[in-house]
């Protein structure tokens, strides 16, 4: 246990009437640690006062940082309206999948499908649009439990089939079969269903922009 860092935080609370973040700061620990520590170090009113008269200043903070990303995405957006004004056939075609099929995030993209030549189509507007690299690229798998397929052979059939490497796996889960409902599955979707997704903030913001470009709409919670 850190003993110096406790008594250290105690007497910050006690004397100084420090906050827990400043104190989880200045000490080089976690604030939930801080918090377990002072929990019972009752504060002055003063210290209290003086605790609630920075917290307007922390708001006004927060708040620039919001509207300075917001302002980030409508941008990102802009500039994804202006690229579907050249009506480019593969990127028209990807923005317009994301639209029907998309994961709606504000900060990544992300996009499930069974169907791994429609996958193929998206993953190639990734890379021809927006430059996305392997390194870059996650993939999440889903499928039922059967006697036809292994674990082994749903993976391959997705990152061979798609042409990325086993790295780019983040997880993969089965779902076990239903004795009742076996036979009907049997066969369907044999090996799952599969997630693209690439976590950047500025690629999924400007294919926003251009879906509503393409559809003559705007939608402002997708900048929210």
């Amino acid at each position: 246990m850190k003993v110096y860092e406790r008594d250290e935080a105690k007497r910050m609370r006690r004397e100084d009437g420090e906050s827990i973040k400043e104190i989880a700061k200045c000490l080089g620990v976690s604030p939930g640690s801080v918090s377990r520590w002072v929990r019972d170090v009752p504060l002055t009113f003063d210290q209290r006062r003086s605790l609630e008269n920075r917290t307007p200043n922390r708001m006004v903070g927060a708040q620039t940082n919001r509207k300075t990303a917001r302002k980030r995405r409508n941008g990102f957006q802009q500039s994804g309206a202006q690229m579907a004004a050249k009506q480019n056939p593969l990127f028209v075609g990807g923005c317009m999948l994301y639209w029907a099929e998309g994961r709606k995030s504000r900060n990544s993209v992300g996009l499930c499908n069974t169907d791994i030549h429609l996958l193929r189509y998206f993953l190639k507007f990734l890379v021809e649009c927006y430059q996305v690299s392997q390194d870059n690229i996650v993939l999440f798998i889903q499928y039922y439990e059967t006697s036809d397929v292994t674990e082994a052979d749903v993976i391959n059939h997705w990152c061979s089939g798609l042409d990325l490497p086993i790295s780019c796996l983040r997880s993969i889960s089965m779902n076990p079969r239903n004795r009742s409902s076996a036979r009907k599955k049997r066969g369907k979707h044999l090996y799952g269903i599969c997630e693209i997704a690439v976590h950047r903030t500025q690629i999924v913001q400007s294919i926003y922009g251009a879906i509503q470009e393409l559809g003559g709409f705007s939608r402002e919670c997708w900048l929210d």
